[in-house]
């Protein structure tokens, strides 16, 4: 189904963090307080569980909801401590179902008469299409829309929104574009940084043997989106906002310049040796969760990482070294110097919940999850950033994730994750054209021509 222009995000996004207090520009400066995916405190889980028991008319509903979502771990671990102010309020237990393969293993049940109650995916294009198909619970009559639309921003609706019926609201934010490094060793640009400063810099550490990035591209069945989330920063640093629309849309061809160019200048680190960490091929095989790991080996096996802003609450469980704000710091994907007006363009990405069957259980769910008391929850994990502006920004204590809520509120403008919100086919023709390049399986042109030929029949009407 043809995708609408008429649900672009645009900077209006900025205000999903709310009117977060002033923080330092650029590096993070001082620890905080409260451990990434700690138990929330007493104030905020009474608020979450008042609000959740307002909801269910203060009755144990009990029953249980199957909710499928692609997380694990730690992070699991922390997004379920959110959900117990809700599960003991009501008496419904969330049974998180949790697979590195959304896309195939949600169509596949839903081709067999058996979709889970919920969802949480980023993969928007596919819950877009699933609401479309009349496979998703529209959501206007469980919510108060009036309140929604208050709490939320329209170009955040907007795209969970399909022929005018909501289909999904979102319950976890992340900015992504952070560029992280150990303080230790990182000799760099910090203060609003541009290419041809790092690009200077990566060289000369490259000349004297040291390698400059971490680059990790495997994450299972999505193998690869790593690598998309490169060229999207470098599209909104060099193009324009309409460039950028026009090519998640479908509208642009994947052999336009500006699209060839934000390839090139990923190439131009991804497919050198001397610049990444164990050469091209083995960042394919090497998981995002764990590439940052060589930032604080001794000697360090790179200088620099690119990822989101979870990578702050997952690195100190990773390497016992790693500290917030004090070991390890971040600053943003540098922008292009000759582009100056695009260095405030930042990009997020985010989970979207969505209810496959209408029943008691669900709906207590989808409303207490858009509700700003349990997305408050969501905020004091320290992983994520909570979509419900109405969210208090002091929920905030770690230092990255006030950062992160800090830059975001002062974006020039936002955008979504573009592969994110493809549809899947063309979200995993993406995937395995990045990998392709990177391993030099493939030239550039094949592999744009290649991608263009899957547009064609993935927008088609």
């Amino acid at each position: 189904m043809k995708q609408s222009r008429g649900w672009v995000v645009t900077a209006a996004l900025a205000v999903i963090a709310g009117q977060v207090a002033a923080a330092t520009v650029g590096a993070v400066q001082s620890p905080g307080t409260t451990p990434p995916g700690s138990t929330p405190d007493a104030a905020l889980y009474d608020a979450a569980f008042a609000r959740a028991t307002e909801i269910a008319g203060g009755e144990q509903i009990g029953g249980s909801i199957n909710l499928l979502g692609v997380i694990g771990g730690e992070e699991l671990d922390a997004l379920q401590s959110t959900y117990e102010a809700f599960e003991d309020a009501t008496g419904i237990s969330i049974e998180f179902e949790g697979t590195r393969d959304m896309a195939a293993v949600l169509q596949t049940r839903v081709d067999g008469g058996n979709p889970p109650d919920a969802i949480m995916t980023a993969s928007i294009g596919q819950l877009r299409d699933l609401g479309a198909a009349g496979d998703m619970i529209a959501l206007d009559d469980i919510l108060d829309m009036a309140t929604v639309s208050e709490e939320f921003d329209a170009g955040l609706l907007g795209l969970g929104t399909v022929d005018d019926t909501l289909y999904g609201v979102f319950n976890t934010a992340a900015l992504k574009g952070l560029i992280y490094y150990n303080t230790a060793v990182y000799d760099g640009p910090l203060e609003n940084v541009n290419w041809d400063q790092m690009n200077e810099w990566q060289a000369a550490r490259a000349a004297e043997g040291i390698t400059p990035w971490c680059i990790g591209l495997e994450s299972g069945a999505a193998t690869g989106w790593p690598a998309t989330d490169w060229i999207e920063h470098f599209l909104l640093k060099q193009a324009s906002l309409d460039i950028y629309d026009q090519w998640w849309q479908g509208d642009l061809s994947w052999n336009a310049p500006e699209i060839k160019a934000a390839w090139e200048a990923f190439g131009a680190i991804a497919t050198d040796p001397t610049l990444v960490n164990g050469g091209p091929d083995a960042i394919v095989s090497t998981s995002f969760a764990s590439a940052a790991n060589p930032l604080f080996s001794d000697p360090p096996g790179c200088l620099v990482s690119h990822q989101a802003d979870f990578l702050a609450a997952s690195l100190p469980s990773e390497v016992e070294a790693a500290v917030q704000g004090e070991t390890f710091n971040v600053f943003m994907f540098p922008s292009i110097a000759s582009v100056p007006e695009n260095a405030g363009h930042v990009e997020i990405a985010g989970g979207m919940l969505g209810i496959m069957n209408d029943t008691p259980q669900t709906r207590a769910f989808i409303e207490y999850s858009a509700s700003p008391e349990a997305q408050a929850l969501i905020g004091a994990t320290g992983r994520w950033l909570a979509p419900n502006r109405a969210v208090d920004p002091a929920v905030y204590a770690t230092p990255i994730s006030a950062f992160a809520a800090d830059t975001l509120a002062n974006a020039v403008a936002v955008r979504f994750d573009a592969s994110d919100l493809m549809p899947a086919s063309m979200n995993e023709a993406f995937w395995r054209g990045v990998l392709d390049y990177v391993t030099g399986a493939d030239s550039l042109d094949s592999i744009l021509e290649r991608l263009d030929g899957v547009r064609e029949e993935a927008y088609a009407d």
